[in-house]
């Protein structure tokens, strides 16, 4: 028994030795830390429960470097354990830090729900994702209980950087089944969850990581500024629906270089509210290609303006540079250029169409449209499906294109194809083509820059044509109904 009380007093002062130098320890860090920096660590303490607290003490070594490791807040990586816990423990910690930095570790299979990570921060706060995270199956707990629309969203931040040589698995093939673009009824849980949406921040750098199998849009960018999209792969079978590779709304001074995108939607959309993004040096393909739009859908009215497109690759898609609204609603594109595009294989290189419908039958509405003006196209060659037009304008009668300008077009077997719904007086025709349309064809005997000049012939009948026979290029316009079908009017429609 003596024996007995002695180990255990032993023991007794161990524990309180132990208690003692954990709480000089946080004592000592945090009078080291500056006073706001104190603040912070205090405000962080509190927010976070007893036992998480101590977790947090139990990594001091990382804490002090500003890191923090997933591992070290429980995850457990395996691929089957939910370590979303882990996931949200691990952001509060270098979100409460300036330079924290949080770190996905790579050799593990991190399985997480959606988790919201949320400013402000202290600035400059970096994810380091050098493993795989997965998202939970669409028939998981936390999706069946939750109406999120987001994966992995943040929200609030300034000097945001995502980086690292790990992948990020949206576990798309779940939700792809039941989408609306492929169940013949539509099902209630019509859409899915974007992989990665970031909101409301500034300053933001996505670098060398891979997004892969989202279960919709795979990066979003919403009412952000200042944002860099560098050395970022987007991967997703080309039959996977909906899954738009970068995608650009209500956002301005946004770069997108060295990256390659290929799913089975745009490679990048660029929609209502953004201004002044630039995207260069950009593999597309399989996917959709680069568009604008759709825009005014709903009677909308939808602004964009200053977009620089060039020294990009669009191989085995169904677009490749590409501007779509749809009738009814107001607005207006701006100030756009696409320069120095290399095609293969596509179906639909170029195409403005301000009939835009993704839907069986659409309603003309011939009042109102998106404006669309000041647009270049410079430099796009290669080889497209000759079964499809090369080019194709479809212009509103109300709201005609103005300032179109095609400077060297190379296809193969170029045709061109200018299309319109409804009549159409010759001042529209006129004032589509304000700038010179200039088209080259390698078959050509002519060298050089060729211009062309339209005349539009008005003839009785269904379809009135007038045509170019030496380079194959004509222009033909369609009588349409009050109501279209998109197979029987390709002209009126999104092809």
């Amino acid at each position: 028994m003596r024996m007995y009380n002695k180990s255990f007093g032993t023991a007794k002062s161990f524990v309180v030795f132990l208690v003692l130098v954990e709480g000089w320890i946080s004592v000592s860090m945090s009078l080291a830390l500056p006073s706001p920096e104190r603040q912070r660590m205090s405000q962080h303490n509190a927010i976070v429960q007893e036992s998480d607290r101590r977790m947090l003490l139990n990594s001091w070594p990382r804490l002090w470097g500003n890191q923090f490791n997933v591992l070290t807040y429980g995850a457990k990586g395996d691929g089957q354990t939910c370590d979303t816990k882990a996931f949200e423990l691990a952001w509060l910690g270098a979100c409460t830090y300036a330079g924290g930095v949080m770190v996905v570790p790579a050799g593990y299979v991190f399985l997480v729900g959606p988790i919201m990570f949320k400013g402000p921060c202290s600035t400059n706060t970096l994810v380091q994702v050098d493993g795989t995270i997965l998202s939970m199956p669409s028939n998981s707990t936390e999706w069946l209980e939750s109406k999120k629309i987001w994966w992995l969203k943040f929200v609030g931040l300034n000097g945001l950087t995502i980086m690292g040589s790990g992948l990020i698995n949206g576990n798309g093939a779940s939700w792809w089944c039941n989408s609306c673009r492929r169940a013949e009824v539509l099902p209630k849980r019509c859409r899915a969850p974007t992989a990665v949406k970031i909101t409301q921040s500034t300053n933001v750098v996505v670098k060398e990581v891979t997004i892969q199998n989202a279960a919709q849009a795979h990066l979003v960018f919403e009412t952000c500024s200042r944002v860099l999209v560098k050395e970022v792969k987007v991967i997703a079978p080309e039959d996977s629906p909906n899954t738009d590779g970068i995608s650009f709304a209500d956002t301005q001074k946004a770069t997108v270089e060295y990256s390659e995108v290929s799913t089975g939607d745009d490679c990048v959309s660029i929609k209502s509210g953004s201004f002044d993004i630039i995207i260069h040096h950009f593999k597309c393909g399989p996917g959709a290609g680069i568009s604008i739009g759709s825009l005014g859908a709903k009677g909308t009215t939808s602004c964009v303006s200053n977009i620089n497109v060039y020294n990009v690759t669009v191989e085995n898609a169904s677009g490749a540079v590409r501007m779509k609204t749809w009738q009814g609603g107001s607005g207006y594109v701006s100030k756009v250029s696409f320069e120095n595009i290399r095609v293969r294989n596509v179906s639909h290189p170029v195409v403005i169409d301000q009939y835009y419908c993704d839907t069986a039958k659409c309603r003309n509405h011939a009042t109102k449209a998106v404006a669309i003006s000041d647009v270049k196209f410079r430099n796009i060659v290669g080889s497209y499906d000759p079964s499809y037009k090369a080019v194709s304008l479809a212009c509103s009668e109300k709201v005609p294109c103005t300032g179109i300008s095609m400077v060297i077009i190379t296809f193969h077997d170029l045709s061109v194809e200018i299309q319109f719904c409804e009549a159409i007086a010759a001042r529209q025709v006129s004032d589509m083509l304000e700038s010179e349309l200039e088209f080259v064809n390698e078959h050509s005997l002519l060298s050089g820059l060729i211009r062309w000049k339209y005349e539009f012939q008005t003839k009785q009948g269904d379809e009135n044509r007038a045509e170019s026979t030496s380079l194959g290029i004509y222009a033909q316009r369609y009588f349409c109904p009050n109501e279209y079908d998109t197979v029987l009017f390709a002209g009126c429609d999104h092809q």
